[in-house]
C-alpha cells in the first residue's frame, strides 16, 4: 500500500508529532530535546501533522529547526481529518489526537514509525526506541497505571480488555508496526470501534485499547514513557501526562526543570512564558469567583 508521505532518508528514524497552533511550542520543545539527544550517524525524519491548525509563522519555526541528518516538515492533514466526523471533538480531543490512526495511510512507504504525544521531554537518543524489535506486533506501548481513574475507570478499562487490566497502554509513545498494521486492516479497525464507541475518559487511547484487547502489543517499559510525577530523573522520556503541566503551574512541580530547560533553547521560549502567566492568571480568577459565589453577607 503505497503511503502519502515519501521518505526523506533511506534509513531514518522516523518520528511522528501532531499539533495545532495552541501545542506548537510544546511541540517545539519535545522536538528540540529529541535533537539535543541525536546521534550524529543517524539520520531523522520527523513529522508534524496538523489538521489546518498551524499557523505560517510557527509552521517555519518549527521546520527551520531542521539540521543536516534532521528533517522536520510539518503537514496538513484537514484533507484527511474531515473524512471523519470527529464529533467527540472538545477542548481536551482535538483533531490532531486522532492523527495516529491515520499511520497506515500516511506511512505506507515506510516499515516503522514512532508515534510521540507533544507534552513530553526526550532524555535520551530517540534512535535506541525506534531500533526496539517488537515483532509481528502492532504496536510497541508501555502499561499504563490509572488507578488515579477510581473504580468507575477501573471497570471501564475491564470492559475494554476484556478483563486484561494489566494490558492496558499508554498512548502516548507507540512504536507503530506500519506493515502489520496496513496487512491487518487496523486503521479501519481504529474508526470503526471510533464511532461503536461514543465517548469515554480517554478517547483514543481507549479506542486502541480496546481494539487491541490486550493483544498485538509489544510492552515497553516504562523507561520509555514515564509519567512525570513518577519518574526518579533517570527515564529516558519524561511524559506530563496530567494537568499539572509546566506551562499551567505557577509552581514548577517535580520534572518541570527539564521542559524549561529544553523551551529556553526554542524560538517558542517568550511565548510559553506568556502562556504559563496567562493560565496562572486565569486559574487565580476561577478561584476568586468560587471563593465569591460561595460568600455570604
Amino acid at each position: 500500500m503505497p503511503g502519502l508521505l515519501r521518505p526523506i532518508f533511506d534509513d531514518a528514524v522516523t518520528l511522528f508529532f501532531a499539533a495545532n497552533e495552541s501545542y506548537a511550542p510544546m511541540t517545539a520543545v519535545a522536538i528540540k530535546s529529541v535533537i539535543d539527544h541525536a546521534s550524529p550517524e543517524r539520520n531523522y525524519d520527523i513529522i508534524v501533522g496538523t489538521c489546518g491548525g498551524i499557523g505560517r509563522r510557527s509552521r517555519r519555526r518549527l521546520e527551520r529547526m531542521s539540521q543536516l541528518n534532521i528533517i522536520i516538515r510539518v503537514i496538513d492533514m484537514s484533507y484527511m481529518s474531515d473524512l471523519h466526523n470527529f464529533y467527540f471533538l472538545s477542548s481536551r480531543f482535538s483533531s490532531e489526537t486522532y492523527a495516529r490512526f491515520f499511520i497506515p495511510s500516511l506511512f505506507g512507504e515506510y516499515s516503522k514509525v514512532v508515534w510521540l504525544d507533544s507534552d513530553m521531554v526526550i532524555m535520551r537518543d530517540v534512535a535506541d526506541l525506534y531500533d526496539i524489535d517488537i515483532g509481528d506486533n502492532w504496536w510497541g506501548a508501555a502499561r499504563d497505571n490509572f488507578g488515579t481513574f477510581g473504580q468507575i475507570y477501573y471497570n471501564h478499562v475491564y470492559k475494554l480488555t476484556n478483563g486484561r487490566i494489566a494490558d492496558y497502554f499508554q498512548a502516548g509513545v507507540m512504536i507503530w508496526n506500519v506493515k502489520k498494521c496496513i496487512e491487518d486492516n487496523v486503521e479501519e479497525k481504529l474508526f470503526n470501534k471510533f464511532y461503536e464507541m461514543g465517548p469515554t475518559v480517554l478517547q483514543d487511547q481507549d479506542n486502541m485499547n480496546a481494539v487491541a484487547k490486550g493483544e498485538h502489543i509489544y510492552f515497553l517499559s516504562e523507561y520509555w514513557n514515564s509519567k512525570a510525577f513518577n519518574n526518579d530523573g533517570t527515564a529516558a522520556i519524561i511524559h506530563y501526562t496530567t494537568r499539572a503541566k509546566p506551562w499551567n503551574l505557577r509552581k514548577r512541580l517535580r520534572n518541570h526543570i527539564y521542559f524549561w530547560y529544553y523551551a529556553k533553547k526554542t524560538k517558542f521560549y517568550g511565548r510559553l512564558c506568556r502562556i504559563k502567566f496567562w493560565n496562572i492568571v486565569k486559574s487565580k480568577a476561577r478561584k476568586l469567583l468560587k471563593w465569591d459565589s460561595g460568600a455570604h453577607f
